[in-house]
């Protein structure tokens, strides 16, 4: 007997299936379109009640069973503050000017909570909504969006710290106030593009959700969140100066306190996010094609 008849001969691959299927017509391949920029942003208008709803869910979720309820988001950046004031307080200069030293690390630990808060939230977003994906239609960037935004609401809750312990220190708001604005728009589209670049890598790559914390940790000690970048030399602040949040953080205290402001810092922090945010949304759209499969 050949050899040929005792073995068994090998299935056809199911790729080789389905595309004789689909060359016969028996199959329709039904992919989706590749849509512009535009496009998404009135798709998500058009859900801005799904939105609304997301971002109203993920925050009684949050406290639900707690004692102080959203109390926890003044209290944290406040006890971080306290701490980081007797830990770095009495080292001289930490700060510019004549910033009380309390003020200065409350705004940079205010501002670096909700960026890691945002970021995490919004890279593990579409990995813990994978059972409403897969049974209603939604565009899938709402998901991360409803993340952020969730955070801008805790950001707007600390708000009115900063502005007492201003008062208190007898620091006034002036018209170079305003400027803190855009920076902080900068901000949240910086947290967007890094967000939605975290969750279409985490819908394949679990490892994501184990290197981002300690992302985090390493950025909150290369960012200026308790020290100001004039502590270094002129060489390190260049190094330094490459980190987008860097600028980011630099602006938003010169423009409430009144120290001066390295507009080459915010340009280069505007540019780096423009790049990080475009990276954002190409990855998220190629990991949209296949993203209920992968999920």
């Amino acid at each position: 007997m050949s050899p040929s008849l005792d073995r068994p001969s090998e299935p056809p691959r199911r790729e080789a299936v389905s595309d004789r299927l689909i060359a016969r017509g028996d199959i329709v391949r039904i992919t989706p379109e590749l849509r512009s920029l535009g496009h998404e942003a009135r798709e998500a208008w058009r859900f801005r009640e799904v939105l609304v709803a997301l971002v109203w869910r993920d925050l009684r979720v949050r406290y639900r069973q707690t004692l102080i309820g959203a109390a926890w988001i003044l209290i944290q950046p406040l006890l971080l503050a306290a701490v980081a004031t007797l830990v770095f307080g009495r080292l001289p200069g930490l700060t510019s000017g004549v910033i009380p030293y309390s003020l200065f690390a409350y705004l940079g630990l205010w501002l670096w909570g909700f960026f890691g808060a945002a970021l995490t939230g919004a890279a593990n977003s579409l990995v813990s909504h994978a059972p409403l994906l897969a049974k209603v239609y939604l565009p899938p960037a709402i998901i991360p969006l409803a993340s952020v935004a969730t955070r801008v609401v805790d950001l707007l809750v600390g708000l009115p710290v900063l502005l007492a312990l201003m008062l208190v220190h007898g620091v006034p708001l002036s018209a170079t106030s305003l400027g803190a604005l855009p920076l902080v728009g900068l901000l949240l589209a910086l947290c967007l593009g890094l967000g939605l670049s975290a969750a279409s890598l985490m819908v394949r790559y679990r490892d994501v959700g184990q290197v981002l914390p300690f992302a985090l940790q390493v950025g909150l000690f290369v960012t200026p969140v308790v020290y100001s970048l004039e502590v270094f030399p002129a060489r390190a602040q260049l190094w330094l100066s490459i980190n987008p949040l860097a600028g980011i953080f630099e602006g938003v205290r010169a423009s409430l306190f009144g120290t001066p402001l390295d507009s080459w810092a915010i340009v280069g922090s505007a540019a780096w996010t423009a790049l990080l945010l475009g990276v954002g949304v190409r990855l998220f759209r190629a990991a949209e094609r296949s993203l209920v499969d992968a999920l």
